[in-house]
């Protein structure tokens, strides 16, 4: 498993300027020291916008798992990140309302990441609220936010819900029911221009669904790595 750039214990990052080509960059940079050809990739929200993105290379990419709505599939995004993609606005509700702590990351959860928030423990609650204390880790969120969206939602240039049918390796989308980014009933339609693809609905999930159903996530992952 990787962070994303300025993401856990990986470097700070400031993200505005960066584009998918900033993505695709990483991503390469990582095979390159892992000294792998090619991979099979997993990815969740914003990790599946880096494993789309770099997906357009099929020489890299044996096949692709994009578990939970990738971002950039659909241009609706919940207000509450919108005003976290405000410049300025962000660092004052970041230094207030949204400060980091036991009850804000709680707070997340239960109304962007799952369906059951009393499945999450005290544990990795406070795990998050340490890792969005770390240095450097609010520029990192909040740039990546302000690289990525308007007041509107997701930036067109940035959308790759209509790029899909460029997918060449077979992907699978794990996706809750629940997924407060998008419905399955809108993404899938999407999904399906994928030459290559399935697409298997956890039912009682939000937009982490390894979160709230972790059995009924890894078997889907693995009966998609296992077919070949």
């Amino acid at each position: 498993m990787v962070d994303r750039p300025g993401h856990g214990l990986s470097d700070a990052m400031d993200y505005r300027g960066s584009t998918t080509a900033s993505a695709v960059l990483f991503m390469n940079s990582l095979m390159t020291a892992l000294g792998l050809e090619k991979a099979f990739l997993m990815g969740n929200s914003m990790g599946g916008y880096f494993a789309l993105c770099f997906a357009e290379y099929p020489e890299k990419v044996s096949k692709l798992i994009l578990i939970g709505a990738p971002a950039g599939m659909n241009k609706w995004i919940p207000p509450m990140l919108r005003l976290l993609g405000v410049s300025r606005l962000n660092r004052l509700l970041l230094k207030t309302v949204a400060k980091p702590s036991i009850k804000s990351a709680r707070d997340i959860h239960k109304k962007l990441l799952v369906a059951d928030v009393n499945k999450i423990s005290l544990n990795l609650l406070e795990h998050t609220r340490q890792n969005q204390s770390l240095p450097g880790a609010m520029i990192a969120h909040t740039s990546l936010l302000e690289n990525v969206l308007t007041l509107r939602g997701w930036k067109d240039e940035l959308y790759l819900g209509n790029k899909l049918d460029r997918l060449e390796m077979q992907v699978h989308f794990i996706w809750g029911e629940q997924d407060a980014f998008e419905s399955p009933e809108t993404g899938k339609p999407k999904a399906a221009s994928i030459k290559n693809y399935s697409f298997e609905i956890i039912k009682n999930a939000g937009h982490c669904p390894w979160l709230d159903q972790p059995g009924v996530c890894v078997a889907s992952a693995l009966r998609f790595l296992d077919n070949s």
